[in-house]
């Protein structure tokens, strides 16, 4: 152990950040389970807070994660610390440990994420991925009936969110990417709002683009049941998160997992690593060079495992079996949970090794007044006969 003392020090200062690091509470559930460990980190190294200066620091550096110099300053006085107190460096290490092995959201900050230039401006990315994709979209060859796979991708981008846009558009680019080829998927947009905004952005670059009206509060599940009823009649659907940028082999490996095993269900990646702005930033520039699978080396955020959002794979038969999603939900919170949850009781999941990214974009509400959204609705069950995907439901 002594022989880490740096890195274990470096560790510290870490855990101690994200304590401070409001972006880390992505996920209030899973925060809410790691937070006491960070908080006991921090008192371990700070004397209970009594070391307001190595706070003030901590803090600092939540702030501005990518200051080299202080991040450097604090690691070397943790690590001073611990070379005069034996016990503390124990007891830290024990926590960092249990942090590991039992942590879901977790820090992660790549090797050669000081190294990241400043983020640019997110009209700038917009403009930079349009042009990409005007030059470098591929055209199917084969009828979209031929496909095996459809992508469904709903979405809302509030007019003063331009990072939902610039998400959009990065995941479209990294669908482009994927190493099958674009006969065997057709992707389908569903924007959901109370009028069209990325129309212009988005169908030239979509087998499908759907506009479904609704002014009142989002309603995820019901934007991807319209996409999967208005869209192609695929054997196989991908419900994939706007924000998310996945590596090139992911629609092969999501085909892959469903021909060759018994798993009629697939949740295509074990780990979710949620980046913070500068981290996104970059991201635009990786898809664009076709780099999203060496990303987790430069880049910063939360890895956040056993979480069944972002995206998941069902055979069609399947999901009309369990009648789509379920449409009671808005906002944002639990809807992915409830279809996982339905689809695991009647089907086999699989969940493969691998790792997606999270792009940075505004928060929207999830726990007014420190209650879920749809706490009601958790662990209810949704009537088999409703009606789903109706495009009129809102259109009054």
């Amino acid at each position: 152990m002594k022989d880490n003392l740096n890195y274990i020090a470096r560790l510290a200062v870490v855990s101690s950040v994200t304590y401070y690091d409001k972006s880390a509470a992505v996920s209030p559930s899973l925060w809410q389970r790691v937070v006491p460990l960070h908080e006991s980190i921090l008192d371990e190294i700070s004397s209970n807070r009594k070391d307001t200066r190595l706070c003030e620091d901590l803090q600092a550096l939540a702030l501005s994660f990518h200051d080299t110099d202080l991040m450097t300053k604090l690691v070397e006085h943790v690590h001073h610390s611990f070379l005069s107190d034996e016990g503390m460096l124990k007891r830290v290490w024990s926590k960092l440990l249990h942090l590991s092995d039992f942590g879901r959201i977790l820090p992660h900050v790549g090797e050669f994420y000081y190294k990241l230039p400043k983020e640019s401006d997110v009209n700038e990315q917009i403009s930079l991925l349009s042009k990409h994709l005007l030059q470098h979209a591929t055209e199917r060859n084969g009828s979209v009936d031929d496909a095996k796979l459809l992508v469904v991708l709903s979405y809302r981008c509030p007019k003063n969110e331009p990072h939902r846009l610039r998400n959009l558009l990065s995941c479209i680019c990294a669908l482009y990417n994927q190493t099958i080829s674009r006969n065997l998927f057709s992707i389908v947009a569903v924007e959901q709002d109370s009028e069209s905004r990325t129309r212009d952005y988005v169908e030239p670059f979509v087998d499908k683009y759907i506009f479904a009206k609704n002014p009142g509060d989002y309603n995820y599940a019901w934007g991807r049941n319209v996409g999967v009823l208005h869209g192609f009649s695929c054997s196989r659907i991908c419900f994939l998160d706007i924000d998310m940028l996945v590596p090139n082999d992911f629609l092969d490996n999501c085909l892959l997992q469903n021909e060759e095993t018994s798993a009629v269900t697939v949740v295509p990646y074990d780990r979710l690593i949620n980046l913070d702005s500068r981290s996104s930033s970059h991201a635009v520039h990786a898809v664009i060079a076709d780099e999203v699978g060496t990303l987790g080396g430069r880049v910063r955020g939360q890895t956040m495992a056993e979480i069944y959002g972002g995206a998941i794979v069902v055979e069609r038969e399947t999901f009309f079996k369990i009648n789509g999603q379920d449409e009671r939900y808005r906002g944002w919170g639990d809807e992915d949970n409830d279809f996982y949850f339905r689809l695991y009781e009647i089907s086999d999941v699989l969940r493969p090794n691998m790792v997606i990214y999270h792009m940075d974009h505004p928060r929207p509400e999830m726990r007014p007044n420190g209650k879920r959204i749809n706490a009601s609705l958790i662990g209810t069950r949704k009537n088999k006969d409703d009606v789903i995907g109706d495009l009129s439901l809102y259109a009054g």
